[in-house]
C-alpha cells in the first residue's frame, strides 16, 4: 500500500531536511526503488487525495500503473441494511505486506 499525504500543501515543509521529499511526492521511481521485484502484486493507493499529480504519475507509469488500485474508484460495498460501507484506508494499510507512507 502507498499512503500519500499532501497535508494541505505542507508536506515538504513538514518533512524538512531529515526525510526524503519523495515521501510527499511518492514518485514512481521512489516506489520502484522500495518495492524492487514485488511489483507483480496489486498496489493500493490510499491517502488524503490532495495531490492529484501523485495519482496521475503512478497511473501513467508502465510498471506500476497496471497494478494500481484506488479504493475511491471501486464500487461501494453495501451492508445488509443497504447502507454504503466505505473502504477504510487504515485497514488497507495495516493489512498490506508492504506499507510506504509519509512519516509526518
Amino acid at each position: 500500500a502507498i499512503h500519500s499525504r499532501w497535508l494541505e500543501g505542507s508536506c515538504e515543509r513538514r518533512v524538512g531536511d531529515k526525510l526524503p521529499k519523495d515521501e510527499c511526492w511518492m514518485s514512481p521511481e521512489y516506489i520502484k526503488e522500495i518495492l524492487g521485484d514485488t511489483i507483480d502484486h496489486p498496489i493500493v493507493l490510499i491517502g488524503d487525495g490532495q495531490n492529484e499529480e501523485v495519482l496521475r504519475r503512478l497511473r501513467s507509469d508502465k510498471v506500476i500503473g497496471p497494478h494500481l488500485i484506488v479504493p475511491e474508484e471501486l464500487p461501494r460495498i453495501r451492508a445488509i441494511d443497504n447502507r454504503e460501507q466505505p473502504v477504510s484506508d487504515m485497514v488497507v494499510g495495516i493489512n498490506a505486506d508492504i506499507f510506504i507512507g509519509t512519516r509526518v
